[in-house]
């Protein structure tokens, strides 16, 4: 098998849109979110182990005026400890660990 090529990954993701009005401010709200699959595949080029499946799950809602918007995000929302990459020295399985949860905010403007 090739390294770090699953033979599945998949990802779904739904969003909803409401106005603002109801809190007394002006735009939309837009919350989202996101569910990634990838599928157990081979950790090395000699196919010594392989690395398991996981999945994640992302969020972020965001509430937009005109061009501007302010929005809160969660990257791997359930801070899954998955295998990111792994590599055998000898006999001895290595294995990265995929970044936990990142939480954040931040702004954009359109012109």
């Amino acid at each position: 098998e090739v390294p770090n090529v699953p033979a599945v990954t998949a990802n779904i993701g739904m969003e909803y849109r409401w106005a603002a009005k109801p809190f007394g401010l002006p735009g939309n709200f837009t919350g989202r979110v996101s569910y990634q699959y990838v599928d157990a595949r081979a950790a090395d080029v000699k196919n010594t182990f392989d690395l398991k499946a996981y999945g994640i799950v992302n969020a972020k809602l965001t509430w937009q005026h005109n061009d501007v918007s302010v929005y809160a995000f969660a990257n791997n929302l359930l801070d899954e400890r998955y295998e990111a990459w792994g590599q055998a020295f000898g006999t001895l399985p290595t294995v990265r660990v995929g970044q936990g949860r990142v939480v954040g905010i931040g702004t954009s403007l359109q012109f």
